[in-house]
Protein backbone atom coordinates (compact mmCIF):
# COMPACT_ATOMS: atom_id res chain seq x y z
CA UNK A 1 0.00 0.00 0.00
CA UNK A 2 2.86 2.40 0.85
CA UNK A 3 4.41 1.62 -2.51
CA UNK A 4 1.12 2.38 -4.26
CA UNK A 5 0.86 5.66 -2.35
CA UNK A 6 4.44 6.59 -3.39
CA UNK A 7 3.69 5.87 -7.04
CA UNK A 8 0.48 7.86 -6.75
CA UNK A 9 2.34 10.86 -5.35
CA UNK A 10 4.94 10.66 -8.14
CA UNK A 11 2.23 10.43 -10.78
CA UNK A 12 0.45 13.32 -9.12
CA UNK A 13 3.62 15.41 -9.12
CA UNK A 14 4.24 14.57 -12.77
CA UNK A 15 0.68 15.51 -13.68
CA UNK A 16 0.99 18.82 -11.82
CA UNK A 17 4.28 19.63 -13.61
CA UNK A 18 2.72 18.82 -16.97
CA UNK A 19 -0.25 21.02 -16.17
CA UNK A 20 2.11 23.80 -15.07
CA UNK A 21 4.05 23.58 -18.35
CA UNK A 22 0.79 23.59 -20.28
CA UNK A 23 -0.45 26.65 -18.39
CA UNK A 24 2.83 28.54 -19.01
CA UNK A 25 2.80 27.64 -22.69
CA UNK A 26 -0.81 28.78 -23.01
CA UNK A 27 -0.06 32.06 -21.22
CA UNK A 28 2.94 32.59 -23.47
CA UNK A 29 0.90 31.80 -26.57
CA UNK A 30 -1.71 34.36 -25.57
CA UNK A 31 0.92 37.09 -25.17
CA UNK A 32 2.56 36.24 -28.51
CA UNK A 33 -0.80 36.39 -30.27
CA UNK A 34 -1.62 39.71 -28.62
CA UNK A 35 1.77 41.12 -29.63
CA UNK A 36 0.97 40.08 -33.20
CA UNK A 37 -2.45 41.75 -32.97
CA UNK A 38 -0.95 45.00 -31.69
CA UNK A 39 -2.48 44.92 -28.20
CA UNK A 40 -1.73 47.64 -25.62
CA UNK A 41 2.10 47.68 -25.23
CA UNK A 42 2.03 48.83 -21.60
CA UNK A 43 -0.21 45.94 -20.57
CA UNK A 44 1.86 43.47 -22.59
CA UNK A 45 5.13 44.68 -21.05
CA UNK A 46 3.81 44.19 -17.53
CA UNK A 47 2.58 40.67 -18.32
CA UNK A 48 5.79 39.78 -20.17
CA UNK A 49 7.93 40.86 -17.19
CA UNK A 50 5.90 38.63 -14.87
CA UNK A 51 5.92 35.62 -17.19
CA UNK A 52 9.53 35.71 -18.31
CA UNK A 53 10.77 34.72 -14.85
CA UNK A 54 8.81 31.47 -15.13
CA UNK A 55 9.57 30.25 -18.65
CA UNK A 56 12.55 28.44 -20.16
CA UNK A 57 13.97 28.48 -23.70
CA UNK A 58 12.13 25.17 -24.22
CA UNK A 59 8.81 26.86 -23.36
CA UNK A 60 9.48 29.56 -25.93
CA UNK A 61 10.49 27.01 -28.57
CA UNK A 62 7.32 25.02 -27.87
CA UNK A 63 5.20 28.15 -28.29
CA UNK A 64 6.91 28.93 -31.60
CA UNK A 65 6.19 25.40 -32.84
CA UNK A 66 2.51 25.80 -31.97
CA UNK A 67 2.37 29.12 -33.83
CA UNK A 68 3.94 27.53 -36.91
CA UNK A 69 1.50 24.61 -36.79
CA UNK A 70 -1.27 27.21 -36.60
CA UNK A 71 -0.16 28.80 -39.87
CA UNK A 72 2.51 31.34 -38.89
CA UNK A 73 5.83 31.33 -40.71
CA UNK A 74 8.91 30.34 -38.73
CA UNK A 75 10.28 33.86 -39.32
CA UNK A 76 7.11 35.45 -37.91
CA UNK A 77 7.13 33.14 -34.89
CA UNK A 78 10.77 33.99 -34.23
CA UNK A 79 10.09 37.71 -34.48
CA UNK A 80 7.24 37.45 -31.97
CA UNK A 81 9.54 35.57 -29.57
CA UNK A 82 12.16 38.31 -29.84
CA UNK A 83 9.48 40.96 -29.26
CA UNK A 84 8.38 39.11 -26.12
CA UNK A 85 11.97 38.92 -24.86
CA UNK A 86 12.43 42.63 -25.46
CA UNK A 87 9.30 43.44 -23.50
CA UNK A 88 10.13 41.10 -20.64
CA UNK A 89 13.91 41.41 -20.37
CA UNK A 90 14.97 44.80 -21.61
CA UNK A 91 12.20 47.09 -20.46
CA UNK A 92 13.61 49.84 -18.29
CA UNK A 93 17.26 48.92 -18.95
CA UNK A 94 19.84 51.55 -19.81
CA UNK A 95 19.84 52.16 -23.56
CA UNK A 96 23.59 52.64 -24.07
CA UNK A 97 24.86 49.08 -24.07
CA UNK A 98 28.52 49.98 -24.50
CA UNK A 99 28.62 52.09 -21.35
CA UNK A 100 27.27 49.18 -19.31
CA UNK A 101 30.04 46.81 -20.39
CA UNK A 102 33.54 46.41 -18.94
CA UNK A 103 36.24 47.82 -21.21
CA UNK A 104 37.56 44.32 -22.01
CA UNK A 105 34.18 42.69 -22.70
CA UNK A 106 34.05 40.96 -26.08
CA UNK A 107 30.75 42.63 -26.97
CA UNK A 108 32.34 46.03 -26.43
CA UNK A 109 35.01 45.10 -28.99
CA UNK A 110 32.34 43.89 -31.40
CA UNK A 111 30.40 47.14 -30.96
CA UNK A 112 33.57 49.08 -31.78
CA UNK A 113 33.93 47.02 -34.96
CA UNK A 114 30.36 47.95 -35.82
CA UNK A 115 31.23 51.63 -35.52
CA UNK A 116 34.22 51.15 -37.82
CA UNK A 117 31.96 49.41 -40.33
CA UNK A 118 29.50 52.32 -40.24
CA UNK A 119 32.38 54.68 -41.02
CA UNK A 120 33.39 52.60 -44.04
CA UNK A 121 29.78 52.45 -45.24
CA UNK A 122 29.57 56.25 -45.01
CA UNK A 123 32.78 56.46 -47.03
CA UNK A 124 31.34 54.07 -49.60
CA UNK A 125 28.14 56.09 -49.89
CA UNK A 126 29.89 59.44 -50.42
CA UNK A 127 32.43 57.91 -52.79
CA UNK A 128 29.79 56.27 -54.98
CA UNK A 129 27.88 59.56 -55.15
CA UNK A 130 31.06 61.17 -56.40
CA UNK A 131 31.87 58.41 -58.92
CA UNK A 132 28.44 58.45 -60.59
CA UNK A 133 29.00 62.11 -61.52
CA UNK A 134 32.24 61.34 -63.35
CA UNK A 135 32.38 60.99 -67.11
CA UNK A 136 35.29 58.59 -67.06
CA UNK A 137 37.48 56.64 -64.63
CA UNK A 138 40.38 54.20 -64.90
CA UNK A 139 41.70 51.59 -62.49
CA UNK A 140 44.52 54.02 -61.60
CA UNK A 141 42.18 56.91 -60.82
CA UNK A 142 42.17 58.15 -57.24
CA UNK A 143 38.43 57.41 -56.97
CA UNK A 144 38.88 53.79 -57.99
CA UNK A 145 41.79 53.32 -55.60
CA UNK A 146 39.74 54.78 -52.73
CA UNK A 147 36.82 52.53 -53.68
CA UNK A 148 39.09 49.48 -53.64
CA UNK A 149 40.43 50.49 -50.23
CA UNK A 150 36.91 50.77 -48.75
CA UNK A 151 35.99 47.43 -50.32
CA UNK A 152 39.00 45.81 -48.60
CA UNK A 153 37.80 47.06 -45.24
CA UNK A 154 34.29 45.76 -45.88
CA UNK A 155 35.75 42.42 -46.94
CA UNK A 156 37.49 42.28 -43.55
CA UNK A 157 34.00 42.38 -42.04
CA UNK A 158 33.60 38.76 -43.18
CA UNK A 159 36.07 37.83 -40.45
CA UNK A 160 33.79 39.60 -37.96
CA UNK A 161 30.80 37.67 -39.31
CA UNK A 162 32.61 34.33 -39.13
CA UNK A 163 33.57 35.05 -35.52
CA UNK A 164 29.93 35.63 -34.60
CA UNK A 165 28.83 32.53 -36.52
CA UNK A 166 31.54 30.30 -35.05
CA UNK A 167 31.70 31.58 -31.46
CA UNK A 168 28.86 33.86 -30.33
CA UNK A 169 25.89 32.15 -31.98
CA UNK A 170 26.90 28.64 -30.84
CA UNK A 171 27.08 29.99 -27.28
CA UNK A 172 23.51 31.23 -27.58
CA UNK A 173 22.39 27.89 -28.99
CA UNK A 174 24.11 26.03 -26.15
CA UNK A 175 22.03 28.06 -23.72
CA UNK A 176 18.86 27.08 -25.58
CA UNK A 177 18.30 30.32 -27.51
CA UNK A 178 18.69 29.14 -31.10
CA UNK A 179 15.95 31.50 -32.28
CA UNK A 180 18.04 34.54 -31.31
CA UNK A 181 20.78 33.57 -33.76
CA UNK A 182 18.50 32.60 -36.65
CA UNK A 183 17.73 36.03 -38.12
CA UNK A 184 21.29 37.42 -37.75
CA UNK A 185 22.60 34.23 -39.36
CA UNK A 186 20.38 34.78 -42.40
CA UNK A 187 21.52 38.41 -42.60
CA UNK A 188 25.14 37.24 -42.55
CA UNK A 189 24.52 35.16 -45.67
CA UNK A 190 23.06 38.20 -47.45
CA UNK A 191 25.98 40.39 -46.43
CA UNK A 192 28.52 37.83 -47.65
CA UNK A 193 26.78 37.71 -51.02
CA UNK A 194 26.68 41.51 -51.41
CA UNK A 195 30.33 41.98 -50.44
CA UNK A 196 31.39 39.23 -52.84
CA UNK A 197 29.38 40.95 -55.59
CA UNK A 198 31.14 44.27 -54.88
CA UNK A 199 34.56 42.62 -55.08
CA UNK A 200 33.65 40.88 -58.34
CA UNK A 201 32.43 44.19 -59.79
CA UNK A 202 35.73 45.86 -58.94
CA UNK A 203 37.72 42.90 -60.19
CA UNK A 204 36.06 43.03 -63.63
CA UNK A 205 36.24 46.83 -64.00
CA UNK A 206 36.89 48.11 -67.52
CA UNK A 207 37.26 51.82 -68.26
CA UNK A 208 35.43 51.43 -71.58
CA UNK A 209 32.37 50.07 -69.74
CA UNK A 210 32.27 52.83 -67.17
CA UNK A 211 28.60 53.76 -67.64
CA UNK A 212 27.45 50.20 -66.96
CA UNK A 213 29.88 50.00 -64.04
CA UNK A 214 28.40 53.14 -62.47
CA UNK A 215 24.86 51.79 -62.69
CA UNK A 216 25.80 48.46 -61.13
CA UNK A 217 27.91 50.14 -58.44
CA UNK A 218 25.13 52.53 -57.42
CA UNK A 219 22.54 49.76 -57.14
CA UNK A 220 24.83 47.31 -55.36
CA UNK A 221 26.21 49.83 -52.88
CA UNK A 222 22.72 51.09 -51.98
CA UNK A 223 21.56 47.55 -51.21
CA UNK A 224 24.76 46.66 -49.36
CA UNK A 225 24.66 49.75 -47.16
CA UNK A 226 20.99 49.28 -46.27
CA UNK A 227 21.35 45.59 -45.41
CA UNK A 228 24.44 46.06 -43.24
CA UNK A 229 23.11 49.11 -41.38
CA UNK A 230 19.84 47.34 -40.57
CA UNK A 231 21.78 44.27 -39.42
CA UNK A 232 24.10 46.28 -37.17
CA UNK A 233 21.12 48.08 -35.64
CA UNK A 234 19.39 44.79 -34.86
CA UNK A 235 22.51 43.29 -33.30
CA UNK A 236 23.32 46.39 -31.23
CA UNK A 237 19.78 46.98 -29.99
CA UNK A 238 18.21 43.52 -29.96
CA UNK A 239 20.59 40.58 -30.13
CA UNK A 240 23.42 41.74 -27.87
CA UNK A 241 21.30 43.17 -25.02
CA UNK A 242 19.23 39.98 -24.98
CA UNK A 243 22.39 37.83 -25.15
CA UNK A 244 23.70 39.55 -22.02
CA UNK A 245 20.51 38.66 -20.21
CA UNK A 246 20.25 35.02 -21.28
CA UNK A 247 23.96 34.15 -21.00
CA UNK A 248 24.49 35.08 -17.37
CA UNK A 249 27.69 33.22 -16.52
CA UNK A 250 30.83 35.43 -16.62
CA UNK A 251 32.85 32.29 -17.44
CA UNK A 252 30.87 31.86 -20.64
CA UNK A 253 31.74 35.38 -21.80
CA UNK A 254 35.40 34.88 -20.84
CA UNK A 255 35.43 31.70 -22.93
CA UNK A 256 33.81 33.53 -25.88
CA UNK A 257 36.42 36.29 -25.65
CA UNK A 258 39.33 33.82 -25.54
CA UNK A 259 38.12 32.20 -28.74
CA UNK A 260 37.56 35.58 -30.40
CA UNK A 261 41.05 36.72 -29.36
CA UNK A 262 42.48 33.65 -31.08
CA UNK A 263 40.60 34.47 -34.30
CA UNK A 264 41.51 38.17 -34.26
CA UNK A 265 39.53 41.35 -34.84
CA UNK A 266 38.61 43.41 -37.89
CA UNK A 267 40.86 46.28 -38.86
CA UNK A 268 43.80 45.24 -36.70
CA UNK A 269 45.76 43.76 -39.57
CA UNK A 270 44.74 46.20 -42.31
Amino acid sequence: QASRQGRSRRWGDSTMKAESRKDKTEALMQILRRIDQGDNPQTLRAEARRLIEQITPRDLARAEEILVRGGASSHQAGQLSVAFLLMGVLEGREANLRERLPADHVLRIILAEHELTRCFLADLDSLVREIVTLERMTDTSMEFMRLSHVAEHLHAMLEHIEREDDVLFPALRQHGWSALAAAPGRAHEQIRGHIDSLLRLLGTFRAERFDAFKQQLALLSQTLIQVILEHLHEEDNLLFPIALEVVKEPEAWHRIKRLCDEIGYCGVHI
